[in-house]
């Protein structure tokens, strides 16, 4: 499941590919790992992007949070 993928909104692609363990995947990332894991980590990630001035679209984050938040998954 993705989160955001490359395009006019987004800078990077994201998805997760094990909710059980809450493993993310930044694609091609160049601030580091792209291998995530935990919600909030990677909500921290994301907003490093952001502050690297790289795009990413609002819900992405905020389905992010939500799942944060409610511990389920939107999907």
């Amino acid at each position: 499941m993705s989160y955001c993928r490359w395009g006019p909104d987004s800078d990077i692609y994201l998805y997760c590919y094990n909710r059980n363990k809450q493993k993310f995947e930044c694609c091609c990332c160049d601030l580091g790992p792209g291998l995530i894991v935990g919600l909030p980590n990677v909500i921290d990630h994301l907003n490093k992007h952001r502050q690297a001035g790289h795009k990413i679209p609002h819900h992405a984050i905020r389905r992010l949070e939500i799942e944060l938040e409610t511990g389920e998954w939107l999907c």
